[in-house]
């Protein structure tokens, strides 16, 4: 169990108050990755993650981890389970890899098939986010299952996600107000079906679902 978190806008980040942000909403989730935390910063997107080493327990696993020219930018939560048979693929097609894990064959899938075919491909329970900054485009996606959450909040300054919502709640600086209709559905269940969540414009992306999100007009695309 990992926690991933992370935020996009159309305007340009100031990069010592994004550090200071995506390092808090990070903070909110080392109790799901107490081995290792990271964070990345760009133009339009800050990126993070606590890290619970389970695959190449070396520091070539840590995340955020880029591609070999840093233009792509991952941080990921779970496991792909054939994962060996997609690095063999790729490496085929002329993919050098720096780690053993299957983190970097999302990397490197994306580049190879893009975001569609690299989803149809791999097996497991995951939830990422990828930065694509040569497409200045943010992409988020979860397993078929929905075994790994991932919450979203978006407005007209940009997305911001988070593997459990006091990420969002720690990353915005403020409480969201609870919805009510969501607060009796969590009475009734062990949790709210996605997309609903207990909060008004706060979102769980819906198993075997991926999002884009584009810095250029801030639109947002589902799939």
């Amino acid at each position: 169990m990992c926690g991933i978190a992370g935020f996009t806008s159309t305007e340009r980040l100031a990069r010592d108050q994004a550090a200071a942000c995506i390092g808090r909403m990070v903070e909110t989730l080392r109790h799901r990755g107490p081995d290792a935390s990271g964070t990345w910063v760009d133009t339009h997107a800050a990126l993070g993650q606590a890290r619970l080493s389970i695959i190449d327990l070396s520091d070539a696993g840590k995340q955020p981890m880029g591609n070999e020219d840093g233009k792509l930018q991952i941080v990921f939560n779970g496991e792909i389970y054939n994962f060996p048979g997609l690095r063999q693929a790729l490496v085929a097609a002329g993919h050098v890899f720096s780690s053993h894990t299957d983190t970097e064959v999302l990397l490197h899938g994306y580049e190879e098939w893009g975001l569609g075919p690299l989803l149809e491909r791999i097996e497991g329970m995951f939830a990422f986010a990828l930065w694509d900054s040569t497409a200045e485009r943010l992409s988020l996606a979860r397993d078929h299952f929905g075994i790994k959450p991932l919450y979203y909040h978006l407005d007209q300054h940009g997305l911001s996600f988070a593997s459990e919502p006091k990420g969002l709640i720690e990353g915005k600086g403020q409480r969201f107000a609870v919805d009510p209709a969501g607060f009796l559905r969590s009475l009734q269940h062990i949790g709210v079906p996605a997309p609903d969540t207990v909060y008004e414009e706060m979102r769980e992306l819906e198993p075997a679902t991926w999002l884009t999100w584009d810095a250029a007009d801030g639109a947002l695309q589902t799939g």
